[in-house]
């Protein structure tokens, strides 16, 4: 996709390096009863490809959530002023004293795959849509696994038009009711139906941002990149496609003559 670039082996040294010096937060993405939770902790500390992390608190869900050897994770991270995400391997837990001096801690024990992408938002080029054509979208929490129209699930559903949309994300103004459910970083499945196009496109994404528009929302939906969520890249690749001035970097305005 061309909002995501391959990260050089350097880069990739450089960005684990900052990662341990900095104690910097991390997005966990992993499956949980058939849908997606995100998950915030730090890393307390890093040598190769191998990091440990606070254990994620998962205070939120109705079960505990074990993190189980061997089990793949996506990982997103800021390094040096960029964004990047991979995935990264469950290698089991194991005990750490803080430099503080503090009570013995937990750690989960990650080792990423050696395949580390940044995101490059200036490659992300908006294409705003008119009010007479466009996409819609309807949206729910939980992601694909959780799609209301499968299994008799039932859960709360919203639509509303896309104003612009992007390789990387869409802005959609939908009910206000679901700024009332929806918080920055929850994971939802969406459904984006093109004009002219029978069969929407189901991908899954996170909510980066809600604000009040009037009686209606403004929700910023960013795309899970196929290094999260590897069952989104043939449907990322159907975006791509229907939007191809996407794929070009912004025009960069020229000084008058």
């Amino acid at each position: 996709m061309p909002f995501l670039q391959d990260v050089s082996p350097g880069e990739i040294d450089e960005a684990m390096r900052l990662l341990s010096e900095n104690n910097a937060l991390l997005s966990v993405t992993a499956r949980y009863k058939g849908r997606w939770v995100t998950f915030r902790t730090r890393v307390v500390a890093g040598q190769g490809d191998t990091v440990w992390v606070d254990l994620p608190k998962t205070d939120h869900l109705p079960t505990v959530y074990t993190f189980p050897n061997g089990e793949q994770l996506g990982v997103t991270f800021n390094a040096a002023h960029r964004k990047f995400v991979c995935q990264a391997k469950v290698m089991g837990m194991e005990s750490y004293r803080p430099e503080d001096g503090g009570a013995e801690q937990v750690a989960l024990k990650l080792r990423y795959s050696h395949r580390i992408r940044k995101i490059e938002r200036r490659l992300c080029a908006r294409v705003s849509l008119p009010p007479n054509e466009g996409a819609r979208v309807t949206l729910w929490l939980g992601g694909q696994d959780l799609c209301p129209d499968e299994d008799g699930i039932a859960a709360a559903v919203w639509s509303g038009r896309v104003l612009n949309i992007s390789t990387g994300g869409l802005l959609v103004r939908t009910s206000n009711e679901a700024a009332k459910f929806v918080d920055p970083d929850d994971i939802v499945g969406i459904h984006v139906l093109f004009d002219g196009q029978d069969e929407p496109v189901a991908v899954d994404a996170r909510i980066r941002h809600c604000a009040q528009d009037g009686d209606m929302a403004l929700i910023g939906i960013q795309f899970l990149a196929t290094e999260e969520i590897p069952e989104n890249a043939a449907a990322l690749e159907m975006i791509r496609s229907k939007i191809p001035e996407a794929g070009k970097p912004p025009a960069v305005a020229q000084p008058a003559r």
